[in-house]
């Protein structure tokens, strides 16, 4: 599925494309999900190990969206919405719906 998200990605001609591997929390042997990953970052995509319910990697994150029009995609359960709206970048959620989708986040370095 990755390798589709990459190629829409592609032909959309969408600039600097990352790879961001949720969930590493649940990883036993993160040298593990680096070897599965390390063909996209040999073709030039830049992987980033993050775990947003631990924060791991959520800093460097960060570092990548300051100043940049960013869209999340996965399949459902790969947590979009905790990966680009961590509570330090978000107000308090509006009470809408069951999902987290609804939330607008701006990393503070780039608040209007």
């Amino acid at each position: 599925m990755l390798d589709r998200f990459l190629v829409a990605a592609e032909k959309a001609a969408i600039p600097a494309i990352r790879v961001c591997v949720n969930k590493i929390d649940l990883i036993l042997d993160l040298a593990e999900a680096r070897a599965l990953f390390a063909e996209y970052e040999r073709i030039g995509y830049p992987v980033l190990y993050v775990s947003a319910k631990t924060g791991a990697g959520i800093a460097a994150l960060h570092d990548t969206l300051v100043g940049r029009i960013s869209a999340f995609t996965g399949p459902s359960g790969c947590a979009r919405p905790a990966c680009s709206t961590p509570s330090s970048w978000t107000r308090p959620p509006r009470d809408r719906g069951q999902h987290g989708d609804d939330q607008v986040a701006t990393p503070p370095a780039i608040a209007r």
